[in-house]
C-alpha cells in the first residue's frame, strides 16, 4: 500500500509538471511508437507481425478522431482535470519523454458500428497524438479488419 501511495504522488506531482507547459513545450516530446525496427519494444505481444493476427498502418490521428468513437474521452482538451484521464496522458508523456516506446493503438470495427471504429485500446495515445498535432501514427489492425476500416480511413504502410 505505501509503494502505491508513493506512485500516486509521484504520477501527481507529474501531472502538475505537465500541466504547466505551455503547447509548444509538450510539442518538443517525440513520441516513441513500437513499430517497425522497433517492434519489439511492444508490451501487447498480440500485435507482433509474428503472430500473424495484426498489421500497423499509419493514419492521420485527425482522420482517426473523425471517425472513432472516444465514448468518455474528450479529444477536444488535453487535461480535463479528470484524474484518470490527466494520469494517462501524463504517462504517455513521461514514457515519450524518457525515451520509452508505446504500443500502437489497436482498432476494431463491429458488425453494428455504423461507420464507427473502435479501440481496443489506445484512446488516450490518439487523442494526444491529435492535440499536439503529429501528421501521422501506427495503428494497429486485426487482419479480419484491414478491408473494411480502409474504406472508412485512409491506411498506408511506411
Amino acid at each position: 500500500m505505501e509503494k502505491q501511495n508513493k506512485n500516486s504522488i509521484r504520477r501527481t506531482e507529474q501531472v502538475k509538471v505537465y500541466k504547466t507547459m505551455s503547447l509548444m513545450e509538450l510539442q518538443t516530446i517525440k513520441p516513441k511508437w513500437a513499430y517497425g525496427r522497433n517492434i519489439n519494444k511492444l508490451l501487447n505481444t498480440m500485435l507482433h507481425p509474428a503472430n500473424q493476427d495484426y498489421e500497423i498502418f499509419f493514419v492521420k490521428p485527425s482522420d482517426l478522431i473523425k471517425c472513432s468513437e472516444f465514448y468518455e474521452v474528450n479529444t477536444e482538451i488535453l487535461f480535463t482535470g479528470e484524474n484518470l484521464n490527466d494520469c494517462r496522458i501524463t504517462g504517455i508523456l513521461f514514457q515519450w519523454e524518457n525515451k520509452r516506446f508505446v504500443d500502437p493503438p489497436s482498432m476494431y470495427l463491429s458488425e453494428d458500428s455504423q461507420g464507427k471504429l473502435f479501440f481496443n485500446d489506445g484512446r488516450h495515445r490518439t487523442k494526444l497524438a491529435y492535440l499536439l498535432g503529429h501528421k501521422r501514427m501506427p495503428i494497429a489492425i486485426h487482419n479480419d479488419n484491414v478491408s473494411e476500416i480502409s474504406d472508412l480511413i485512409q491506411l498506408s504502410k511506411a
